[in-house]
């Protein structure tokens, strides 16, 4: 009896070790310890400017044909007509964070341009806060522009 009371507190105290011992290595695996938690913010200013271009030209030839700013050389072209047209390129540069849209490396400026805000006003970098409230006001302006109300204090 003395013998197998024994050998269960043997077994419960090495199964409790292995446990224990285990689990941090374990949970640790999905860790990449060369990811950065904060991003630099001259690499923020940098990705929000380029792509701020780009999204304006992109809205830009959304409405310019609509419009007919723009006509084509070609007779009897698809673009001089009031052809449906595809805008998720735009929202999605612009405004949506949904990354199975994510296609010319340009998605969820407005994201970028509050997280560089906020850092930049952590480390009291008046001029970072500037740029990125006016291309914040460029964002909006466009995004508004194009699809009318858009929501801004609940998205950030």
């Amino acid at each position: 009896m003395k013998n197998t009371i024994q050998n269960i507190s043997i077994a419960l105290l090495s199964l409790a070790v292995i446990t224990f011992s285990s689990c941090k290595k374990y949970l640790d695996v999905n860790e990449n310890p060369n990811t950065a938690e904060e991003p630099p913010i001259n690499g923020l200013l940098a990705n929000t400017t380029y792509s701020t271009a780009y999204n304006v030209f992109s809205a830009a030839n959304i409405t310019s044909y609509y419009t007919q700013y723009l006509a084509s050389p070609n007779p009897a072209s698809d673009l001089d007509i009031y052809n449906t047209i595809n805008t998720s390129d735009t929202w999605t540069g612009v405004y949506d964070n949904d990354l199975s849209k994510y296609r010319y490396g340009f998605y969820n400026i407005m994201t970028d341009l509050y997280d560089m805000k906020r850092f930049a006003a952590q480390k009291s970098l008046n001029a970072y806060i500037a740029v990125s409230d006016i291309l914040m006001a460029l964002h909006l302006s466009m995004a508004t522009n194009l699809w009318g109300d858009i929501p801004y204090t609940e998205a950030f």
